[in-house]
């Protein structure tokens, strides 16, 4: 492989790493959310502020993303 193909690799498999790991994070997130909901009788708002506080803005609104797709199917 040359040096350019191996870097170019390198940085998608870095990248694709990065994306998995924030996935995990944001579908525990959701799963944590509505959990907390259910057993404290609270708000999806409130859930989803106290559970989403220490987020980046960006994995704040993949959370929300994924809230939203999880309702949509049921």
């Amino acid at each position: 492989m040359c040096n350019l193909s191996e870097g170019i690799y390198e940085h998608g498999h870095h990248d694709g790493k990065i994306e998995g790991k924030i996935e995990g994070k944001t579908e525990q997130a959701v799963s944590t959310i509505f959990a907390a909901m259910k057993k404290f009788n609270i708000s999806m708002d409130d859930a989803f502020e106290i559970f989403t506080e220490n987020l980046a803005p960006s994995e704040k609104e993949e959370v929300a993303k994924q809230m939203k797709r999880k309702l949509d199917l049921h």
